[in-house]
């Protein structure tokens, strides 16, 4: 479902799934296809939420990129895969935006985070990225400013430039290690933010890793990453199941 509101209240009988960060773009092509007929099948008769980074349409290096020239992109990859324009158009699936598919507001989709009603309970989904602030919403829009854009050009060009004098390996233990670092800082910060949050359950992805953890005012669950750990979320009434396990939570 594209939407131009960036927030949407839902209070349903049926149940809802959570999927994060399928990242469907144009490589794990045959995955990505299996996906795409799986939830094609569930939509008809469940809410299904796609929180954030459904689509792998930006990269770090694509700051030049023009609106247009994004519109194009998202489209390709809409026209590649059976089934995907079907899927993300469907009434019952909402599609909230992370920082690899932000774009997509270009389309008419502005949907930021989804609220789940259930009597006084409420579940707040979003897909993270909000947490760090180099790929929060407001600083992927600051983005569109050319000085921005100059910027970040030129870093992607300093990196292509010192690329030949890495080791392979080297490189990709050092990227490893930071993005470890990232994404444990990236929790503390959330789980800090969520010590004073007012809904009874946040759910997040953006960091690919599952994580559950209680707090004294609200519960807080990251749905990971379904493509590569087949994590997800399935809310049934008063119950959140983690995954296809019998492993569910009480929130309301």
């Amino acid at each position: 479902m594209l939407m131009q509101d960036k927030q949407k209240v839902i209070n349903t009988s049926k149940t809802i799934y959570v999927f994060s960060d399928l990242h469907i773009g144009f490589s794990n092509e045959d995955t990505n296809k299996k996906i795409i007929k799986y939830l094609n099948k569930l939509k008809d008769e469940n809410v299904i939420i796609l929180n954030g980074d459904t689509l792998e349409i930006w990269k770090y290096d694509d700051f030049t990129v023009t609106p247009e020239e994004n519109i194009k992109k998202i489209q390709k990859i809409i026209d590649f895969y059976e089934g995907l324009d079907e899927l993300i158009s469907h009434d019952n699936v909402l599609l909230i935006l992370g920082n690899h598919d932000f774009g997509l507001r270009l389309i008419g989709n502005n949907l930021r985070e989804v609220i789940i009603e259930n009597g006084k309970a409420k579940c707040f989904i979003t897909h993270g990225n909000n947490c760090s602030e180099e790929t929060s919403f407001e600083t992927l829009e600051k983005s569109e400013g050319l000085i921005y854009k100059f910027f970040a050009w030129l870093s992607s060009k300093i990196s292509i430039l010192l690329k030949p004098f890495m080791q392979v390996k080297k490189s990709e233990k050092m990227f490893n290690t930071l993005y470890d670092k990232f994404s444990d800082s990236e929790d503390d910060i959330i789980k800090e933010f969520l010590k004073h949050s007012e809904n009874d359950v946040v759910i997040l992805g953006h960091t690919h890793k599952f994580d559950y953890k209680k707090f004294p005012k609200s519960i807080y669950i990251n749905s990971g990453n379904f493509k590569m750990d087949d994590n997800y979320l399935k809310i049934e009434k008063d119950k959140i199941f983690l995954g296809e396990g019998n492993k569910w939570i009480k929130w309301s």
